[in-house]
């Protein structure tokens, strides 16, 4: 546990079999309870639920429903990759993968952007940009073409985004962050399954 963390940010902790269970700050407990194989079943604050998990056979997340009733469901490929993000039934991101489980392209059906990633490969793709990362694969930054540095990113020691600065809606755009994982807008979780640690680049 950091220190600083604790310090600054929480008064309490408590965990049940390794699990952290309960966290009291500022007079206000967040509990969490978990299913017999370790996984985040609920969230609460107080007494109100804030967020409900359930899981697959390979305690893979298949849905999160939300205080406020907003649902996430999650479908897998044959690979258990995410292939389809559906926020209330709707389906919002559509994912493909390549065979090393790597994501290589995604439509936001919503917004109707589509998404193009490249692996210690170039692209003759129109829009070219390319991550710049720290020693702790954090993208911290993002270049166009032109070396020209157009995003850059700061987080907290728990991958908390604290800001982005330069081009704001490309930042916000870019799915991977913190450790170079792929960043769940929707349910502020990072999607670990996703290994890019060799990206060199990405097509927006």
């Amino acid at each position: 546990m950091n220190s600083n963390y604790s310090k600054s940010y929480a008064d309490t902790f408590t965990y049940d079999d390794n699990n952290l269970s309960f966290i009291g700050h500022k007079g206000v407990g967040y509990y969490f309870d978990y299913s017999e194989h370790g996984e985040l079943t609920e969230t609460r604050v107080g007494n109100q639920v804030i967020s409900k998990h359930s899981y697959d056979e390979n305690s893979s997340t298949v849905g999160t429903i939300f205080g406020n009733n907003q649902s996430i469901e999650y479908l897998y490929d044959e690979n258990n990759n995410i292939s389809d993000i559906k926020i209330n039934g709707i389906t919002y991101f559509d994912n493909m993968f390549n065979e090393n489980g790597q994501i290589v392209s995604q439509k936001d059906v919503m917004n109707q952007v589509n998404y193009n990633y490249a692996y210690d490969e170039y692209s003759n793709s129109i829009n070219v940009y390319y991550y710049i990362k720290n020693l702790q694969q954090d993208i911290v930054g993002i270049v166009n073409d032109k070396g020209e540095e157009v995003v850059r990113y700061t987080y907290d020691d728990w991958g908390n985004l604290l800001t982005i600065n330069g081009d704001r809606e490309l930042g916000n755009l870019n799915k991977f962050r913190y450790r170079s994982y792929y960043y769940d807008k929707e349910s502020d979780f990072y999607y670990l399954k996703v290994v890019i640690m060799t990206v060199t680049q990405a097509d927006f």
